[in-house]
């Protein structure tokens, strides 16, 4: 005599599918961001981000093993935000110059300019004290230097730049003009005043790149 086959239903709730998982750690991710950017990043604790993204610490811990985890995520998910926000995709047609004015007028963009500079702020701080939050600092800082040292690199090709020293150095000070204008926004030391922060920019590279007012459109 055969045995009956029996069929054992688990009980509890469905599974999520993977667009909701994905919305629900995106959610999760930006209240962090808002979080850090308000208390700072060691005033964040797991708690605070259950409460204001409205689900359980035991949630939270499910989709991050721990409270740096979910800080170093958060980071991920914002730089690489700001990454396509501002460098967006390349014009195929744009001139060396162009591109660059494109990416300078994109940095002190949206309405998020002040959260975003403050979150830069704690994030290089924090990055002092956890070496896997400064490894994410230096791909950051690779990928957001790349498309501007390809633009140097093709207006020397082409004749249009004729920097005053060599690529590398000429990127690396532009990198620091943009960081202090998002300090000098972040610690409210200047007004927010985005036309005067993208001129003064532009016409540091134009100075850096030997780009003449003609061809700067000053």
């Amino acid at each position: 005599m055969r045995s009956a086959v029996v069929t054992v239903r688990r009980v509890g709730r469905p599974a999520l599918d993977d667009d909701v998982l994905h919305e629900r750690k995106r959610l999760i991710l930006d209240k962090t961001l808002g979080l850090v950017a308000q208390r700072g990043t060691s005033n964040v604790r797991l708690k605070d981000v259950a409460a204001s993204a409205n689900v359980s610490v035991g949630t939270l811990q499910h989709y991050f093993d721990s409270r740096d985890q979910l800080i170093r995520a958060a980071f991920t998910q914002h730089a690489y935000g700001v990454i396509d926000q501002v460098l967006g995709t390349p014009s195929r047609t744009a001139t060396p110059w162009e591109a660059l004015r494109t990416m300078f007028a994109n940095v002190y963009a949206g309405s998020d300019l002040a959260q975003r500079c403050a979150l830069w702020i704690e994030f290089v701080a924090a990055s002092r004290h956890d070496d896997r939050l400064r490894e994410l600092m230096a791909e950051f800082w690779n990928a957001w230097s790349a498309p501007i040292r390809t633009a140097v690199r093709r207006g020397i090709e082409d004749g249009s730049f004729a920097p005053v020293a060599d690529v590398d150095s000429v990127v690396a000070t532009l990198l620091a003009i943009i960081d202090g204008g998002e300090t000098a926004v972040a610690l409210k030391a200047r007004t927010m005043d985005r036309d005067v922060l993208t001129t003064e920019l532009q016409a540091a590279a134009a100075a850096l790149l030997g780009v003449s007012e003609a061809a700067t459109g000053r």
